[in-house]
């Protein structure tokens, strides 16, 4: 059985095979995933948004306020589950994990 992926992981992933997980998912989630992150996982974010995106993203999550931390894992657990059916399903068609 193969391992899912994680979200620590996502970091690797290419950009374009990461902007391809994060159209898959809504608003909401990414703001609460990216809550209270390491800078390096707020850095690959930011690496695919265009400047408009990254400056509304900065505004939401400074309006975001405090997030629990088991609401912010169970979002980043959803990206990773997205991301894993994205490869299962091999609509990364650019998949690979960029050495560290």
């Amino acid at each position: 059985m193969r391992k899912l992926l994680t979200f620590e992981i996502l970091v690797h992933l290419s950009d374009r095979d990461f902007f391809k997980v994060l159209a898959e998912v809504d608003a909401p989630t990414i703001l609460r995933a990216y809550k209270n992150v390491e800078p390096k996982y707020l850095e690959h974010l930011r690496r695919v948004f265009d400047d408009q995106c990254n400056s509304s993203f900065t505004k939401d999550l400074e309006l975001l306020g405090e997030v629990k931390v088991e609401d912010s894992q169970a979002a980043r657990l959803r990206i990773a589950e997205i991301a894993d059916r994205l490869l299962t399903e091999d609509d990364m068609e650019d998949w690979h994990l960029r050495q560290a």
